[in-house]
């Protein structure tokens, strides 16, 4: 089964207040990923999940889109 959501990466700045504390920016996002994916059963596992980032600098750091998508 594959699944591709065509959703800008939330940068870890925009996602936290402090340490603790979701941020408005990170609620929101997490609502657009799960209203996003398919509805229905899962395959059987074991599951495997690949991202796949465009990121605007070559400096860019490129844990920090994994970081609030796994989450």
């Amino acid at each position: 089964m594959d699944i591709s959501l065509n959703i800008k990466p939330l940068s870890v700045n925009r996602a936290w207040h402090g340490k603790r504390f979701k941020s408005k920016d990170y609620e929101v996002y997490e609502k657009l990923m799960l209203v996003s994916l398919p509805a229905g059963k899962l395959p059987e596992p074991p599951y495997r999940v690949f991202y796949e980032f465009g990121l605007s600098s070559k400096l860019a750091d490129w844990d920090n889109p994994c970081k609030p998508t796994q989450r």
